[in-house]
């Protein structure tokens, strides 16, 4: 990696530090001047702030809240924004045991505004000090895709962080004048070559210390969690992962009776108050059931409250939701913003055909529709249908199906019970970001 993009590095890394310590110091102030007298201010002060900035920095890991020279404002201050939201939570119910009594809500939620104010005034000036001493990274895009939908996404993308400096056209083979683009830029993107040529250019990359990003293709997501297989002196890779263990579907099932009964319990009047203005808006039915298919492709009737018209689908085929559907009642849009019309997927979870985190699940004609297009997308069906999902989270609701399926499979494929908490937590986020919930495009 060339000088230039370590210096970036460490100056991005040195500012989140920075920006840490300054909200966990607030917070530490806070604590000295609101609850002292029930919590005594002495050398116990030093563990309870480390807690606080491991929690917090923890937190931070999880919301991708170190975006400094990487991601834009909006998207850091919404990460640190949750991010200290759930630190000072967990800081605060940790006082109040020490405390043995629940400390003032109002002097708490008064830290959090400071840190609020905090966020968005360092974020800003961090963000405006990075940009003034780096510029852009300047990427070379290779491309072998006839119809590169992918450039059209980076151009649209490229913002002060990264910029595309060149496209090139991947022609059979790695030339000497595309590598000396590669010499002159500070990081290669290379999408649909074919995997000799790839392996090439990853070969070069390395030992020329330059970054390199690469799409993958379903066997590149399979392999990467090919675990190494000592049977002879030859590196071996052993494919034989597929998803949850038998012990680990156990854990995520008690994980999905415990949140999905305390969720229609302290949900409760969220539910009550979403039907009385689903039934007021039209008269129609509050609920809306449809079958979908679950893992290993079980139906199921899934139960959501209603967003779109009683005769949306009325020549009885199923259609997608689109940009701009008319289908959709006002009500209807309002809840599908907020991810409200969602809830009732609770009762789906409970009774065991859907889970917490897993790949969205489709109805069985549009997945039927969908296999032509893409016969690999029934791999999504070696895990439970969830409520939100990897796709959910990091793609975004008009997501190409070869690309959503990519995504669904790197959580199959990554499973673990701290990643189902990770992105249990992200979904708070994506409420926020309005690309995650608009229709397909028409």
């Amino acid at each position: 990696m060339n000088r230039k993009l370590r210096l970036r590095d460490s100056a991005a890394m040195l500012l989140n530090t920075v920006e840490m310590l300054c909200y966990s110091l607030l917070f530490l102030w806070g604590w000295k001047h609101y609850f002292s007298k029930f919590v005594p201010f002495h050398r116990g002060i030093y563990i309870v702030f480390l807690v606080y900035f491991v929690v917090l920095f923890l937190f931070l890991r999880i919301y991708n809240g170190f975006g400094i020279g990487s991601s834009d404002n909006f998207d850091i201050i919404l990460s640190q924004i949750l991010a200290i939201l759930f630190a000072d939570l967990f800081t605060y119910f940790e006082l109040s045991l020490i405390a043995y009594q629940f400390l003032s809500v109002g002097h708490f939620l008064l830290i959090y505004a400071f840190q609020v104010i905090l966020v968005i005034l360092l974020v800003n000036l961090f963000d405006r000090f990075f940009h003034q001493k780096f510029d852009p990274i300047q990427c070379l895009y290779i491309y072998g895709h006839d119809d590169d939908t992918i450039s059209v996404k980076l151009q649209k993308y490229q913002n002060k962080n990264f910029r595309i400096k060149e496209m090139m056209k991947f022609d059979q083979k790695l030339t000497p004048e595309l590598l000396r683009k590669a010499d002159e830029s500070e990081e290669v993107i290379v999408c649909g070559i074919p995997h000799e040529s790839q392996e090439q250019l990853a070969l070069y990359c390395y030992e020329h210390m330059k970054r390199l990003i690469v799409e993958p293709d379903i066997y590149d997501v399979l392999m990467n969690r090919g675990k190494d297989l000592h049977l002879i002196d030859t590196l071996l890779f052993q494919l034989n992962h597929f998803g949850p263990s038998q012990i680990e579907k156990a854990v995520k099932r008690f994980f999905d009776i415990v949140f999905s009964s305390l969720g229609i319990i302290i949900l409760s009047p969220l539910f009550l108050i979403t039907a009385l203005a689903v039934k007021l808006q039209d008269g129609g039915p509050v609920f809306y059931k449809q079958v979908r298919l679950t893992q290993y492709g079980r139906t199921f009737r899934i139960i959501k409250f209603r967003s779109m018209r009683v005769d949306a689908e009325a020549n009885g085929k199923a259609v997608l939701a689109k940009e701009h559907d008319d289908r959709i009642t006002p009500v209807g849009r309002f809840i599908r913003k907020c991810r409200l019309d969602e809830l009732p997927q609770l009762f789906n979870i409970l009774n065991g055909d859907m889970s917490i985190v897993g790949p969205r699940p489709e109805r069985p004609e549009i997945a039927e529709q969908i296999s032509e297009e893409v016969p690999d997308f029934k791999l999504r069906l070696m895990v439970k249908a969830g409520l939100t999902g990897y796709a959910q989270i990091y793609g975004k609701y008009n997501t190409t199906l070869h690309d959503k399926l990519l995504l669904d499979l790197q959580y199959i494929e990554n499973f673990s019970i701290l990643l189902d908490i990770k992105l249990f937590l992200m979904t708070f986020k994506i409420i926020f970001k309005k690309d995650s919930t608009e229709g397909v495009q028409e």
